[in-house]
């Protein structure tokens, strides 16, 4: 059994398909200021690393105050999903790098991509 004991190396791999490991290096090393959209796949990664989300698997909590809704507004890029990110001031966002949000703010002059890897990327507010 120990034999076949994963590495820290290979765990760390494995983690960074997934979540946005390398996303949170680069937030360490260039810290944001202001609010922060994220994934919902990526809430309670964040939360255990202790970065405030927008979004976590709580969703029923989220969903009480109309946060889901809009989240989900915002990651099917309907109609005025700008608008959501201006009425929640969100400045940063740390989105899963194929998702239709993040190929708009690719495009978008207001939005600036600052990281991108094979997992996650991250946009900040012109």
């Amino acid at each position: 059994m120990i034999h076949y004991r994963p590495t820290q190396k290979s765990l760390a791999a494995e983690v960074a398909k997934t979540y946005p490991s390398g996303a949170l290096q680069y937030l360490a090393a260039h810290p944001i200021s202001g609010k922060l959209l994220n994934t919902y796949g990526y809430g309670g990664y964040l939360v255990q690393a202790g970065i405030p989300t927008f979004i976590d698997g709580r969703g029923d909590v989220f969903e009480r105050g109309g946060v889901f809704g809009d989240y989900i507004h915002l990651t099917q890029f309907k109609p005025g999903a700008f608008g959501i990110l201006r009425h929640y001031d969100i400045s940063t966002c740390l989105l899963d790098r194929d998702e239709p949000l993040s190929t708009a703010l690719l495009e978008s002059p207001g939005w600036r991509r600052v990281y991108v890897d094979s997992t996650s990327a991250i946009y900040v507010r012109r």
